[in-house]
């Protein structure tokens, strides 16, 4: 395999991962995955005609040095970028959306195992002083923080990042990509505009006392290098216990019940027919059709 550089971003669900990759994509020297499936790897790249790979992860299923190592095993060389957000803050915003569920399977793990893993990749990064961008600095400033990320990476600057002209379809792997941000997205014509409702951060629904307790403990030492405040004023909790994770907010459940559905259908429809089978007048009538009319047609298996 020919070897590549390929660029790494990873960060939170409801991070600001989107908005970044949306901005890199836009240079013309890259090109890759806008927003990779959460429990899929990604490791068809033959459509990409640029010699850099971009690909966007969120940390879930996987932690990025996990992802790192499958590309590193692949023979890419790897530059990896973390995206970094006011915990608290994603927490509430990835309970509200479809894939925030509090699962246990591989596809939908636990929100804080998910939350573990960024921690321990934030470690990581900061260990190894590799590029971290602080999302809310981004969003204040994007020109600069952009220029010392391309800096970071030894990249040169490019005014697309910032000045969008590619349509999707001109990323290669476009995937579903964050539903908030495709939506305001289509409205804006640059980064300017589309951070513009941003600046001010809301917090998108209530937490619980316990949920938000142990955000701040298990991310004390992270708020505290990162500038974020160890309690948040006004911030909105309730006494409400947040369930434990549950197979039945999965989507390999959702699978599994349609497939369950289906077979009930199924074997209904066969109970049906083998009593038309052995109906006095319309058994005989099936027969004749599937012998003498259309001798593909088959409803029972005895059938010769």
């Amino acid at each position: 395999m020919k070897q590549s550089d390929l660029y790494l971003c990873s960060g939170l669900q409801s991070g600001g991962t989107s908005i970044l990759s949306w901005c890199f994509l836009q240079r013309q020297d890259l090109d890759g995955v806008f927003d990779m499936e959460n429990s899929v790897i990604q490791t068809d790249f033959s459509q990409i005609k640029t010699n850099k790979i971009w690909v966007k992860m969120t940390i879930g299923s996987f932690s990025s040095f996990d992802i790192a190592g499958v590309y590193k095993d692949l023979g890419y060389t790897v530059i990896p970028l973390l995206i970094i957000r006011d915990v608290r803050f994603a927490y509430s915003s990835l309970i509200k959306k479809e894939y925030g569920q509090n699962g246990n399977t591989a596809e939908d793990p636990p929100l804080k195992l998910r939350y573990r893993k960024f921690l321990d990749d934030w470690l990581m990064f900061r260990d190894r002083n590799l590029p971290i961008l602080r999302f809310e600095s981004f969003i204040k400033d994007p020109r600069k923080e952009l220029m010392k990320l391309t800096q970071s990476l030894e990249l040169p600057w490019d005014d697309a990042m910032i000045n969008w002209n590619k349509a999707e379809t001109e990323i290669s792997y476009f995937g579903q990509g964050n539903e908030t941000f495709r939506l305001s997205r289509h409205k804006k014509n640059n980064i300017h505009e589309t951070l513009a409702d941003k600046l001010s951060t809301k917090q998108i629904s209530p937490i619980s006392e316990y949920d938000l307790k142990w955000l701040e403990t298990m991310f004390k030492e992270y708020n505290l290098i990162n500038d974020y405040p160890e309690h948040l004023e006004n911030f909105e909790s309730n006494k409400i216990l947040s369930a434990p994770p549950n197979f039945n907010v999965t989507s390999r459940y959702e699978s599994i019940k349609k497939m369950n559905d289906i077979n009930k259908k199924y074997w209904d429809v066969n109970k049906k027919l083998e009593r038309i089978n052995k109906h006095i007048i319309f058994g005989p009538l099936i027969r004749f059709w599937s012998i003498f009319i259309n001798k593909k047609f088959r409803v029972f298996e005895d059938e010769k």
